[in-house]
């Protein structure tokens, strides 16, 4: 009995040890594992704070700013630009470039610089400029987001972008040859290849024109085309912008020709079937409401590996 008594009281005393210990090293890692807790979940935040302003606000705003509107017709996807070309054999006396009126697909990147331009001119006015809402993605927070964190949505935002440019891709050739189409009926050379006289060039505008028609045939809301001038040379315009200068008679000729391509709508109704077949809205819908559900939760999946800090 002496013996097993003993044993009992090294084995108490052991435990006795062991449990201390493990008390005195809890007492001392709790509040540092405590700590290290806290400091992860802050990053994340802070890093998923980061994500949704530099990524997921921004993608919200390109889809309020330009693929809804584009998608309900509230905008056009195709515009007649004013962009600088060059002049082929130019003289070396005199300046290379014109100013040409092309036709291309309507972007992000034309309301960042519509807003720019709206910004500078109100320098002028003194006044503060109104702060914009930011369409510019974070390409860095991109990657992150979509390698680390949210992988499957955005390769559907990839995707639905793509299929978003393939159907704009579709409306500028069917607007272009509607330019085409301006030209070789009227029989009024574009004035792209013309030379200036007096200050003004004899053709049609055929891509701003084009792009006229293409509205029109949207419904959506233009100014009206107004016929104006003297002797043999008159002005086809819509508020600021010439369309076309000729004669009276080929003025004239080219307003009905105009009536007559707005009234055709059967191409423009086939494309808006190609949409729908192509489920672009729904995708828009589904885009929309995918991204509002991120920027209102507050977990972030994945890793956060990531070098902003």
């Amino acid at each position: 009995m002496g013996i097993l008594e003993m044993d009992w009281t090294i084995t108490a005393t052991i435990i006795t040890l062991v449990l201390a210990s493990v008390t005195a090293i809890g007492v001392w890692l709790g509040p540092k594992w405590t700590e290290n807790t806290r400091r992860r979940y802050e990053a994340r935040q802070s890093h998923l704070a980061r994500l949704k302003d530099g990524v997921i606000r921004p993608l919200l705003h390109q889809l309020a700013y330009y693929y809804v509107p584009l998608c309900t017709n509230q905008k056009s996807n195709i515009i007649g630009k004013s962009v600088l070309v060059n002049i082929p054999n130019a003289p070396l006396t005199e300046f290379n470039m014109d100013r040409q009126t092309q036709l291309r697909i309507f972007s992000i990147d034309d309301i960042i610089e519509d807003w720019q331009e709206e910004e500078w001119m109100r320098d002028f006015d003194a006044k503060t400029p109104i702060r914009r809402d930011n369409l510019g993605v974070d390409k860095d927070l991109y990657e992150d987001l979509r390698d680390n964190h949210e992988t499957r949505l955005m390769e559907r935002w990839e995707a639905f972008v793509s299929k978003f440019a393939e159907y704009n891709e579709l409306c500028l050739k069917y607007v272009e040859n509607i330019a085409k189409q301006l030209v070789e009926e009227s029989q009024v050379p574009d004035w792209t290849a013309q030379v200036f006289k007096g200050g003004l060039r004899r053709g049609i505008n055929a891509a701003g024109l084009a792009s006229y028609v293409w509205v029109r045939q949207l419904d959506i809301s233009s100014d009206w085309l107004r016929i104006g001038g003297k002797e043999d040379t008159f002005q086809m315009t819509t508020g600021n912008e010439v369309t076309a200068i000729g004669t009276e008679q080929e003025m004239n000729n080219l307003l009905a020709l105009v009536e007559k391509l707005v009234a055709e709508r059967s191409n423009v109704i086939e494309l808006q079937e190609i949409k729908s077949r192509m489920k672009i809205e729904e995708i828009t819908d589904s885009m929309l409401r995918e991204l509002k559900d991120f920027e209102l939760s507050n977990r972030l999946k994945g890793s956060c590996g990531y070098t902003k800090i």
